[in-house]
């Protein structure tokens, strides 16, 4: 999935790793070349997947790691990859 919001210029997305888990967070700048994305968040556990989605008021974006017994949620502004 990504989210982004019409007021920014970034869009937050989840890549998949060789077990096809989301595992990794990504901010991309648009109009820029992917691979000048920043990677915010790594999840090397692979019992822990990772979640993307957007608040109500559209001005945040939720992320959120999680296994069957823990999990951690992260409530990121819409505002530019420099979180």
């Amino acid at each position: 999935s990504v989210f982004g919001a019409s007021h920014s210029w970034s869009d937050f997305y989840l890549t998949l790793d060789v077990l096809q888990r989301p595992d990794r967070l990504w901010c991309h700048t648009l109009e820029t070349p992917q691979s000048a994305g920043s990677c915010l968040f790594h999840e090397k556990d692979d019992r822990f997947w990772c979640c993307l989605s957007r608040s109500l008021s559209g001005d945040f974006v939720i992320f959120l790691t999680t296994s069957k017994r823990s999990s951690e949620v992260w409530v990121i502004p819409f505002t530019d990859c420099a979180v």
